[in-house]
């Protein structure tokens, strides 16, 4: 899907940018270990499902002192996610349950072709409408009109 615009296409792995996403010695902004982690763990539907409180555990801290893992708070969360929306590095239909990588970044696949893999609906977002598809779309025509500086 090029929405009228030739794009290169290559293929990159997963597992690198969860590696990254959760290196403490990585000094990332928590937004931008969403966006990794997104990025890292979506499925072919282009949809990246996580268990309640998984991403306040990524984006907590360690106790000096005993090392254990003190989740982020809920608020925390919400604000990376917004931030990472806001850095079009996630779709605006992203929550804690369920990170979608921009559509321009993700090409996502239904199984035909090559991968015969079945199809998984995102149990968060569940079956996408056409018209949430509409918007998707609309959304990503206007990031690349942000960054083109059209208006």
């Amino acid at each position: 899907m090029t929405y009228g615009i030739e794009q290169p296409f290559t293929q990159l792995y997963q597992e690198a940018f969860v590696s990254r996403a959760l290196d403490p010695e990585l000094k990332l902004p928590k937004w931008q270990r969403l966006a990794f982690l997104a990025l890292g763990r979506h499925e072919r539907n282009g949809h990246a499902v996580f268990e309640p409180g998984e991403l306040a555990r990524y984006l907590g801290t360690s106790d000096s002192e005993t090392g254990e893992v003190i989740p982020a708070s809920a608020k925390v969360v919400d604000n990376a996610i917004r931030d990472a929306i806001k850095n079009d590095m996630l779709d605006p239909s992203s929550v804690a349950g369920c990170l979608i990588p921009p559509i321009d970044m993700v090409r996502a696949n239904s199984g035909a072709g090559h991968y015969k893999t079945e199809y998984k609906p995102c149990p968060v977002h569940d079956v996408v409408s056409k018209a949430a598809k509409r918007a998707r779309k609309a959304s990503v025509v206007a990031a690349r009109r942000r960054r083109s500086g059209a208006a």
